[in-house]
C-alpha cells in the first residue's frame, strides 16, 4: 500500500521594493523603480515578481505607497511551488509641490498722493493643468517710489485653497513681481494773488503785495509760489494785472509731483 502525504508550498519573501517619488499630479498612480526579488533558496530555480503600487495619499508630502506583489513562473521554477509571505507592502515614497507661475497681475495708475499705496486691477491667475482644480490667488503691491512720473509696482503673490483644491499641493515659482504703472502730477491751483495800484509811471510793471498760495492737501507738504505781473495798459485807470506763477520744490516737497492748472491770471490792482 502507497503512503500518501502533502508537499506544502515554501514560503518566500519579497524584498527590494522601491517606489519612485513624483510630482503632483491630482491622482494617486505610483511607478515601481523595482518590482522586487524573492530567493527560492533552491538551486537551479527561480522566481518572476510583479508588484504594482499606489500612493495613500494623492496630496503632496512624504507618502507611502501600497503594493500588492504576485509570483510567476522563473527558470526552473514553478510559482505554485511557493507562497508568498509579504504580497502586501509599503515603501516610501514623495510627491513634490507643483511648480506654477502666476500671469496677468496689472496694477491701476493713480494722481500723486504722497505714498507707495497701489491699487491692483488684475491680482493675477494660476493654471494648475490638472482637470478640476483652480485656486484662489491674492496679490497686493506698492509703487518702488512715492514721486509722479512712470514707475514700478513690485508686487507679492499668494495662493490659497479653492473648494477641494489644496495650495499646499503647489508652489509658486514668481511670487515676487514687478509691473508698469504711472504716477500722476496732482493739479493744483494758485489763490489769492494781490497786486498793488501804482501812480502812473509810463509802464507797466506792477508790484504784487501777495504771490499767492497753493493747497497740496497732502499731509505735511507745501510748495514755494512764485508769481510776477504787469498791467495790461501803462495808461491811468481801472486796470487789470496779467499775473504769470510758477512752483518750486519746498525742503522735501518736489514742485515735480505737482502742475499749475491757472500759472496764468489776471487780478485787479488795488
Amino acid at each position: 500500500e502507497k503512503l500518501k502525504g502533502t508537499i506544502n508550498q515554501k514560503a518566500v519573501t519579497v524584498a527590494g521594493i522601491a517606489a519612485m517619488g513624483k510630482t503632483y499630479d491630482g491622482n494617486t498612480s505610483a511607478t515601481l523603480i523595482n518590482q522586487g526579488a524573492v530567493m527560492t533558496g533552491i538551486e537551479g530555480e527561480t522566481l518572476t515578481v510583479s508588484t504594482a503600487g499606489t500612493f495613500n495619499d494623492k496630496n503632496a508630502g512624504a507618502r507611502q505607497v501600497n503594493t500588492t506583489s504576485t509570483l510567476g513562473n522563473g527558470t526552473g521554477g514553478l510559482a505554485s511551488n511557493y507562497t508568498l509571505t509579504n504580497s502586501t507592502n509599503a515603501v516610501d515614497a514623495t510627491i513634490t509641490q507643483k511648480a506654477l507661475t502666476v500671469i496677468g497681475i496689472a496694477a491701476m495708475g493713480k494722481t500723486y498722493d504722497g505714498n507707495t499705496s497701489a491699487t491692483l486691477s488684475n491680482q493675477g491667475s494660476v493654471v494648475t493643468g490638472i482637470m478640476g482644480e483652480t485656486l484662489t490667488v491674492s496679490t497686493s503691491g506698492m509703487f518702488n517710489d512715492k514721486n509722479a512720473g512712470a514707475r514700478k509696482v513690485n508686487t507679492t503673490t499668494t495662493i490659497a485653497n479653492n473648494g477641494n483644491t489644496l495650495a499646499s499641493n503647489y508652489s509658486l515659482t514668481n511670487a515676487n513681481n514687478v509691473v508698469d504703472a504711472t504716477i500722476a502730477q496732482k493739479a493744483v491751483s494758485v489763490s489769492g494773488i494781490v497786486a498793488n495800484g501804482k501812480t502812473y509811471d509810463g509802464n507797466t510793471m506792477a508790484t504784487l503785495s501777495n504771490q499767492g498760495q497753493v493747497a497740496t492737501k497732502i499731509d505735511g507738504e507745501t510748495l514755494t509760489v512764485s508769481t510776477t505781473g504787469s498791467f495790461d495798459k501803462k495808461d491811468a485807470g481801472a486796470r487789470k494785472v496779467n499775473t504769470t506763477t510758477t512752483i518750486a520744490n519746498n525742503g522735501s516737497t518736489l514742485a515735480s509731483n505737482y502742475t499749475l492748472t491757472n500759472a496764468a491770471n489776471t487780478v485787479n490792482a488795488t
